[in-house]
């Protein structure tokens, strides 16, 4: 059944762009999605892009003449001497006979150069449908249509007519001019105030003596990826995960901060080992977080990664909202178009303001407030000194696993070869500092 009043989020992109690659038909990719096909056709014709860059060792020409012409030196500073105009693309522009070649194949499904076989040898500009870029055209056009008022000219006039006698000449409140004339004013009274705030109308704030003493509220700064990223990842899903799989390893992700705006940690803590990484990032934000996840899969090879993190579980932060990307390895080609993606690991979120479901992971943090306290910032550290850190924390005994060390632990599950991967080592008992004076 076809989902309803829901918008496309750059998951369904990333599979659409995916499947066109793969010749896909509509219908199947519709199905896929659980999407109307009208709407996915619209979704294509609306957010597909203009690829104008020739093929490696090619050209472009869109001239619907350009096989048959044998026209030579169009351009006054011709570098193609002796050979025709038509393997170049400048006469496009200089020629008098030029005419826009309409390839047929556009006019049709898929309506995009996608999955078209003579696409690696076609000297024509592709029309192309990239997740990336149909996910930004969809998101300037739903902030395009929310901008502006809506209100005529004629409309404005008649509003100033009652508002600047009561509130400009007489002094009165929005409040107090509002209620007594509420047949008069086609909105809310929150819309009227949002018209004088945007300064629509000759009424300003300074109008309004109380108002101006009011301290402006603090705005979010959150910004997700993926708005829609919880869906099917949210906490009970995580736990009809584990009853499925059961005894399958869990990490635990999470961010630590110095200073605000500043240079972050991201920490995986294995709940197998307790064994806890820490890896520098320059600014939180969620391409650091897939970078580091792209390194760590490179580094590992596809059988260790997916051995060391078939699930993982965070928190509800913006640097951890491209489930997808950390999801899935994928490969592009030279002109970024997603060619492949391949399974990796699972994300997972915990309910919001409910740290106690990756309570471990927080608690660990101790260790690091040890080396460095709270508000003192993380920019001069190098990740040789945070993996040296980690070192001394990861060879620390716990009681609670008893009293061994969690590094020992990690090797026995994953092997030296992973271990020396990620330059762990164990520090013996007697040589552990957990305090910052090994960071000097």
């Amino acid at each position: 059944m076809a989902k309803k009043y829901t918008q496309l989020n750059e998951l369904d992109r990333n599979t659409i762009e995916y499947m066109l690659n793969k010749r896909e038909t509509l219908s199947s990719i519709a199905s896929t999605l659980g999407r109307d096909i009208s709407g996915l056709r619209r979704e294509i014709q609306r957010n597909r892009s203009q690829w104008s860059k020739a093929n490696k060792g090619s050209y472009l020409n869109d001239c619907a003449f350009s096989e048959s012409c044998r026209k030579r030196h169009v351009c006054r500073s011709c570098t193609f001497k002796g050979r025709p105009c038509r393997g170049c693309s400048s006469c496009n522009s200089n020629c008098i006979d030029f005419q826009l070649f309409h390839c047929p194949q556009l006019s049709k499904a898929p309506y995009v150069c996608n999955g078209c076989i003579t696409r690696l040898t076609c000297k024509r500009s592709k029309i192309i449908y990239i997740s990336s870029v149909a996910q930004r055209l969809s998101d300037s056009l739903r902030r395009s249509s929310r901008e502006g008022h809506g209100y005529t000219q004629h409309e404005l006039q008649r509003l100033e007519s009652i508002l600047v006698p009561l509130v400009k000449q007489q002094s009165q409140s929005i409040n107090h001019a509002y209620q007594n004339n509420k047949d008069q004013f086609p909105m809310s009274q929150r819309h009227l105030y949002t018209l004088i705030d945007n300064g629509v109308l000759s009424v300003r704030n300074i109008d309004l003596p109380l108002k101006v003493r009011f301290k402006p509220r603090k705005q979010s700064v959150e910004r997700k990826v993926d708005t829609q990223c919880r869906q099917g990842r949210n906490y009970q899903d995580f736990n009809l995960f584990l009853f499925n799989h059961p005894g399958i390893p869990v990490v635990e992700m999470d961010s630590v901060e110095g200073r605000k705006g500043e240079s972050v940690l991201l920490t995986l803590y294995f709940r197998n080992s307790s064994v806890q990484l820490f890896f520098k990032r320059e600014s939180n934000t969620s391409h650091s977080v897939i970078q580091i996840f792209n390194y760590l899969y490179d580094l590992l090879g596809h059988d260790d990664f997916t051995s060391m993190f078939p699930c993982i579980l965070t928190d509800n932060g913006s640097e951890f909202s491209n489930p997808t990307a950390i999801e899935n390895h994928i490969i592009t080609d030279e002109h970024g178009v997603v060619q492949q993606m391949i399974p990796r690991t699972k994300v997972f979120y915990c309910d919001p303001k409910s740290p106690e479901q990756k309570a471990v992971c927080e608690r660990n943090h101790e260790f690091i407030r040890r080396f460095i306290p709270k508000g003192v910032s993380f920019n001069s550290l190098t990740q040789d000194k945070i993996l040296l850190m980690s070192n001394h924390i990861n060879s620390y005994k716990r009681p609670k696993i008893k009293m061994e060390s969690p590094l020992s632990i990690f090797i026995s599950h994953y092997g030296k070869k992973v271990a020396f991967a990620l330059c762990l080592s164990e520090i013996k008992p007697n040589d552990i500092f957990l305090n910052a004076s090994i960071l000097k």
